[in-house]
C-alpha cells in the first residue's frame, strides 16, 4: 500500500483491499481513456435517500463502536441528502 509508509499493518492491507474492489468496479462503467460513462450509472434518488437518512437514526447494535464517531456520520449523511 502506498499509504502505509512501507509498514504494512492490517489496517492499510485492508485499504489497499477495498481500494482495488473499487477500481474493479470503477472499471465496469469507464471508457477505455477512464471517463465515466454516466448512460451506465444511475442515481436511484429515493433508494439513496433512504439509506442515508436511515444513518441518522439510532445505531444498531452492530455499529455501537462508532459511537464516537456518530458526529461524522450524521455529517456524511447530512451532506449526501
Amino acid at each position: 500500500c502506498s499509504h502505509d509508509e512501507g509498514l504494512p499493518t492490517n489496517t492499510s492491507e485492508e485499504q489497499s483491499r477495498c481500494e482495488r474492489s473499487c477500481a474493479q468496479l470503477y472499471q465496469l462503467h469507464t471508457d477505455l481513456d477512464d471517463t465515466l460513462r454516466r448512460d451506465s450509472v444511475a442515481l436511484h434518488r429515493a433508494a439513496h435517500i433512504a439509506y442515508m437518512a436511515a444513518g441518522l437514526g439510532q445505531l444498531s447494535s452492530a455499529h455501537q463502536s462508532l459511537d464516537a464517531s456518530r458526529p461524522w456520520l450524521c455529517y456524511w449523511a447530512l451532506h449526501g441528502l
